[in-house]
């Protein structure tokens, strides 16, 4: 038996609009010959999945989503929807070593940045870890097998810029690996301003 049967990965996060979503996919689509030509061993997330995270919470039982949902009712009503702007690309955890390849965000990360740390504290009062690293909002796109240089992938679209999100709501996901990648799955959603 595994050690997380009947456990759920879940994490809290913000959708990107549509616009955004095709502005980050024709930007892979342009990517991916510069990648093969770099001989870059790349797995590309599906677009379906562009989304910014805000605090990962981990494996927790399934009885733990009611819980989270609860307590997170009304939590988010004095939050205005507000909106942000992705713009450059970079890697983590640098360019010359990259694992992973993100759309960063140049407009909306004092707001993210709030409703994370509004987040981290409420879930750590339902026992889960706090957050020891900055919050750095992005998008993740990609993910290398191995660390490698992606300069020749990044700096051409250093300075892209894509449209523009609106967020309006708070989503509590479930993540779920498949051979293909991950997908995932709205458990909860709070409206910002109630």
């Amino acid at each position: 038996m595994s050690e997380n049967e009947g456990a759920k990965r879940l994490f809290f996060g913000v959708r990107i609009s549509l616009g955004a979503v095709q502005d980050l996919a024709a930007l892979v689509e342009s990517m991916q010959p510069l990648a093969r030509a770099e001989k870059l061993d790349v797995r590309w997330l599906a677009p379906a999945t562009y989304h910014i995270t805000l605090k990962f919470l981990g494996w927790a039982k399934s009885e733990v989503v009611p819980a989270v949902r609860e307590s997170f009712d009304g939590a988010f009503a004095d939050v205005e929807p507000f909106g942000v702007t992705m713009r450059g690309v970079g890697a983590f955890a640098s360019e010359k070593k990259a694992r992973v390849l993100w759309a960063g965000i140049d407009r909306g990360t004092d707001e993210l940045k709030e409703l994370a740390e509004r987040i981290d504290a409420r879930a750590a009062e339902l026992g889960f870890e706090r957050e020891k690293r900055a919050f750095h909002p992005h998008v993740t796109f990609a993910r290398l097998k191995n660390p490698a240089n992606a300069s020749a992938l990044i700096l051409p679209f250093s300075e892209d810029t894509f449209r523009k999100t609106k967020v309006d709501r708070v989503v509590l996901f479930e993540s779920v690996t498949k051979p293909k990648g991950a997908e995932y799955s709205a458990l909860a959603e709070w409206r910002l301003g109630g």
